[in-house]
Parts: structure tokens; C-alpha cells; sequence
């Protein structure tokens, strides 16, 4: 084997490794008309590689107190992961199969006809069919093209009519693919991420913002045992920003789901409603003190941090508003506040402006003076170029408290830059017309 060809076989190893990462959905313009692929095996040869994340100087000096996480960390390390750590335990000695082991059996050598055979796709069989065979459908009430469904596999008839309703716990797997990218192993659509691979279902709640937007409304309309392949915009899914390493910006995106089963959460929402005020609010603290243990783990666990968030406000479900003492009700509306903030960062650090946005107008609408809802709300529609409203929401900031001037000076002058290269981009369209 010469040079060039050991070379090759480098780069071949080096492309195969595949993490098994938990998934972390990070949830504008619709992109242009792709092209279906024959989807087949590529699931076996796909890979990615783990998401390096850092944290943002703007945010350094404004994070939630209630997070127990130092605002003014300055020193806090960039949490890369190592790409090199394969756990690779093989072994290269050629000599094994004469090496007395005792009680063992010799190591069994590739191509012993003894050897047991690893299962492919983690014991899961990849499902084949053309994508062309299956017309799309558009889930939006505009029939737009954001969100587009190819059913591979309808449900049996017997489960035909079920849907999981909003707040509903669903158990799915899929593979999450970007239609746009080529996979240089195998000339099919590239893998980001795949549950197939790590032998287990995911679950959300429906309705929850646990996941991007596009997902969570695909599988609101899917029946228990039901494939199906969504076709997401960027608007529904990662957005401008995308997901780097492995989402670029204004990426359209694909999941084959097959919905496993789901759990009617109803009943046991109804059972909630005799719950004492205390009693709830002693359960939503547990919650929210797991989300802060999540966010300050290294790295950060922001996805799983915003579950615990979210499982604090659900304690209060179906609670008696009208029936709380005043200091009940304040107690209930600050706490609510700590975990609208705490959403907010979380969705940030994830590059999900949409979600970001949505909790920071819940701070504002109850409490319109408060600072970090104000910031991260501006923050939030600033990576949406909503500027305008971005603007606004950040001189508030900057009026009402000298301690985050710096963060949202930082913040206008991001935003008057973007401005810029908008109305640039702008002007050269309109010179090349």
C-alpha cells in the first residue's frame, strides 16, 4: 500500500466515526425546491461529530441568578467536545489465534467463520423505498410547502384515529437528514443525528416546545405505528442561524419518524387539580432546581435543562388561580418569571430565536420592566431581523439598568452591523436585476 492510498484509508476511518450523543433540538425564508433521493441504507455509514458549544460574551454579565450560575464568569471554558475519543479497545496482533487463553477462546480473527456477527444499525433493519414514490403533503392550512409530509407506511386500521392531542408524551424514533447535503460516503442525503443509532426512542410532549417547531407539529398528526418522512423550512426548524457544526444556516431538513406509541397525559392532568397550592409549588422547585443541575453541567445540558423547566410550570396545571391568596399569586407569578428567563437562555444558547422570543414576551407581558426579559426578548428578535421591534426592546433594557449597558450596547452594534450587510445584499440584487 503506498502513501496516497494509506492516506485514503485515513480519511475513510477518520469519516466513519459516528457519536451517540443525546439529541439536543435546538428549535426564514422557505428555500428553494429540492430534489427527492432514494432513501435506503445511508443510515449505516453516516456520522457526526459532537457540537462544540461556548458560551457568548454578550450574555456573560446578564444570565439568570436563578440558574445559581455566576453572572460574571468570565473564565467559564468553551465546552468542546473530543473528536478523537473513539473508544477504540481493537487490538492489530495477528498472532491471537495461537495464544493459549485457558478457559477463553482465542480472539476471534476477521473472516473466522466462527466469528460472531456484529448487528447492523444496532439490530434495526434500514427501511427501503424511493421518496419519489410518495407524493408530498402539506400540513399548513396555507397547503405552503413549510412543512410537507410523505406517508411511507400508514397506521393498521385499528389505530387509524388516534392522534397524540397537545401535552400528550410521544415515543418516536427517526433519522434527521439534510436533503441539500451529500453524503461523500454514500451519495445519499446526510445524517446530522438518528436515535436509530443509539438503540433507543425519544420522547417529547407535544405542544411543550421540547423540540423545533416543524417536528413537534409533523407528529401531532401521525397514528401510532405510522412511517412517515417530513420535509421541513428553515423557518419551522433551525433557522437563520442553523445548528453548526452539523445544521448550516437556512438549512431545509427531513425526518423519517416512526411514531412508537404515545401517552395521553389528560388524566393525569385532571388528577392535578385538587393539588394544594404547596404542594405543587414544593414539586415545581424540584423541577426547577434538576434544570439548573443540567445547565451548569460541563457541558451544558441545555435541552435537558429546558425539560425540567418546562415539567416545573406543567406542576401547575389546572391549578385555581382565582382561589390562591395575593401572596400565593405573587409567589406563583415571580417563580413563573425565573423559568420564562430560564427557558429564554436556554433556547439562546441553542440557537432557537422563535422559542427565545415566545418566553421572553411571557416576562414581559406580566412584568414589562424587567431587564432580562427585555434583553433576551431584543436578543431573541434580533437573530430573528425582526430589528425594529429588537431595537426597541433593547433600549428599554438599556434605559431601566446601567449593569447590562455593555451587553446591550454589544447587541445594537450586532444589529446595525446585520442591518448593514442586509441593505448591502439588497442593493447588489437590484444591481445584477
Amino acid at each position: 500500500m503506498n502513501k496516497e492510498d494509506v492516506e485514503k484509508n485515513n480519511a475513510l476511518i477518520n469519516e466513519k466515526r459516528f457519536e451517540s450523543e443525546e439529541m439536543e433540538f435546538d428549535i426564514t425564508d422557505p428555500q428553494e425546491n429540492f430534489k427527492p433521493v432514494v432513501d435506503t441504507f445511508s443510515s449505516l455509514v453516516e456520522k457526526r461529530f459532537k457540537e462544540s458549544e461556548s458560551k457568548t460574551p454578550e450574555e456573560e454579565n446578564i444570565e439568570d441568578e436563578d440558574l445559581n450560575v455566576a453572572d460574571a464568569d468570565e473564565d467559564e471554558p468553551t465546552t468542546q467536545e473530543d473528536p478523537n475519543n473513539n473508544n477504540n479497545n481493537s487490538s492489530t496482533d495477528n498472532n491471537n489465534n495461537n495464544i493459549n487463553l485457558g478457559d477463553k477462546p482465542p480472539r476471534l480473527q476477521f473472516g473466522d467463520p466462527n466469528r460472531p456477527k456484529k448487528p447492523r444499525h444496532g439490530g434495526w433493519k434500514p427501511f427501503n423505498y424511493k421518496l419519489e414514490d410518495y407524493p408530498p403533503k402539506p400540513l399548513l392550512p396555507d397547503n405552503s410547502d413549510l412543512l410537507l409530509q410523505q406517508i411511507i407506511r400508514p397506521a393498521t386500521a385499528d389505530k387509524s384515529h388516534l392522534t397524540p392531542p397537545i401535552g400528550s408524551e410521544v415515543h418516536i424514533h427517526y433519522i434527521a437528514r439534510l436533503p441539500h447535503v451529500t453524503s461523500s460516503l454514500t451519495g445519499f442525503p446526510k445524517i446530522f443525528d438518528s436515535s436509530r443509532s443509539r438503540q433507543h426512542d425519544f420522547s417529547f410532549v407535544i405542544g411543550s416546545g421540547e423540540v423545533v417547531q416543524g417536528l413537534d407539529l409533523a407528529v401531532a398528526v401521525m397514528h401510532p405505528g405510522e412511517l412517515s418522512v417530513f420535509t421541513i423550512d428553515p423557518s419551522l426548524g433551525y433557522g437563520e442561524i442553523g445548528h453548526p457544526p452539523r445544521v448550516p444556516p437556512n438549512s431545509v431538513i427531513q425526518f423519517e419518524v416512526e411514531l412508537l406509541f404515545f401517552k395521553n397525559l389528560a388524566a393525569t392532568k385532571a388528577a392535578k387539580i385538587g393539588i394544594p397550592f404547596s404542594e405543587r409549588f414544593t414539586t415545581a422547585e424540584g423541577e426547577k432546581f434538576a434544570g439548573n443541575e443540567q445547565f451548569k453541567k460541563k457541558p451544558p445540558a441545555y435541552r435537558q435543562a429546558a425539560k425540567s423547566y418546562n415539567r416545573a410550570l406543567s406542576s401547575f396545571n389546572g391549578l385555581r388561580e382565582p382561589e390562591l391568596t395575593e401572596a400565593e399569586l405573587k409567589q406563583l407569578k415571580d417563580f413563573k418569571i425565573a423559568l420564562w428567563l430560564n427557558l429564554a437562555l436556554c433556547e439562546l444558547k441553542t440557537n432557537n430565536a422563535g422559542k427565545a422570543v415566545e418566553y421572553g414576551r411571557k416576562v414581559v407581558e406580566v412584568d414589562a420592566e424587567n431587564v432580562k426579559g427585555l434583553f433576551r426578548l431584543g436578543k431573541g428578535l434580533r437573530l430573528k431581523k425582526e430589528w425594529g421591534e429588537a431595537r426597541e426592546m433593547l433600549k428599554k433594557a438599556y434605559e431601566l439598568d446601567n449593569g447590562v449597558r455593555n451587553d446591550v450596547s454589544l447587541e445594537l452594534k450586532l444589529l446595525r452591523e446585520e442591518e448593514e450587510v442586509e441593505r448591502q445584499n439588497k442593493s447588489m440584487k437590484g444591481f445584477y436585476k
